[in-house]
């Protein structure tokens, strides 16, 4: 990886309430830029969603999920309801605002104010970008799938500002040590041999997401990336993950300009 990238490896700071506790991203972001990622704990789910689950798409009530996004607002007192997408782990982005209710995308970007892009991940990494100037912000649903069909490339070529200009954060996703691959994966997620591992089992490794991407912004030009050093498999208190537990929630990764 190129050695003049600005990595401000592992600086998330935590913000928490009585109940609610969420991250955000340690990056040099413009003061109007906002970001966060919630961990699974403050709402009201209960079992393996336990219990600030906000993904639809799981074992969970449609009603509980529904109150958690309620108090999810109210927390954060947000100014409007985030733009909630059906994600398919794909490399298609959306640009808010949309008139589709629920958007088929793995992504979203805006320049407009408080308009607020959200994506769910249990493992995948959360992907914050947004210009220096803090005109737009985007925010991405980065797995393998998604990170081998280009997300990063197509995320970084729907800003105006130039990809030298863009600064990313990569939120609390799997770690290298509990992100174990196939032959088949690896071919295509490619990158240097520097960022895989080999598993106790032949013909399986271990996949470093986070320089994985930050590879594919060196190759287009983004050079200012920083991510969180905290395992979603490791953590089971603060993180939901699917790898671990199968039946899981998803967190919230939220991003919005003022």
């Amino acid at each position: 990886m190129n050695q003049e990238r600005n990595n401000l490896v592992g600086k998330s700071t935590e913000a928490t309430s009585i109940e609610f506790s969420y991250l955000m991203p340690g990056w040099r972001a413009p003061g109007n830029v906002h970001a966060l990622t919630t961990t699974r704990n403050g709402g009201y789910s209960q079992s393996g969603t336990a219990s600030l689950n906000l993904g639809m798409n799981t074992s969970d009530s449609v009603e509980l999920v529904k109150r958690n996004r309620d108090y999810l607002r109210k927390a954060l007192a947000l100014d409007s309801e985030p733009v909630w997408l059906k994600q398919v782990h794909g490399a298609d982005l959306i640009s808010l605002p949309s008139q589709l209710n629920l958007p088929v995308a793995d992504g979203a970007i805006t320049d407009q104010s408080r308009q607020i892009c959200a994506i769910l991940t249990a493992d995948c990494l959360p992907l914050f970008i947004c210009d220096r100037f803090g005109k737009q912000v985007s925010l991405l649903h980065v797995g393998w799938r998604g990170l081998a069909a280009g997300i990063v490339e197509k995320g970084v070529g729907r800003f105006e500002a130039l990809p030298a200009d863009l600064i990313a954060w990569a939120g609390p996703g799997i770690s290298q040590l509990n992100f174990e691959i196939g032959a088949e994966v690896r071919e295509q997620l490619g990158g240097s041999d520097d960022y895989y591992r080999a598993s106790e089992r032949e013909g399986y490794w271990y996949a470093d997401l986070y320089s994985l991407v930050g590879d594919r912004f060196n190759a287009v030009g983004v050079n200012e990336y920083g991510w969180d050093t905290k395992c979603t498999f490791k953590d089971g208190k603060s993180f939901y993950s699917y790898r671990r537990d199968h039946d899981c929630g998803r967190m919230a990764s939220l991003i919005w300009k003022s």
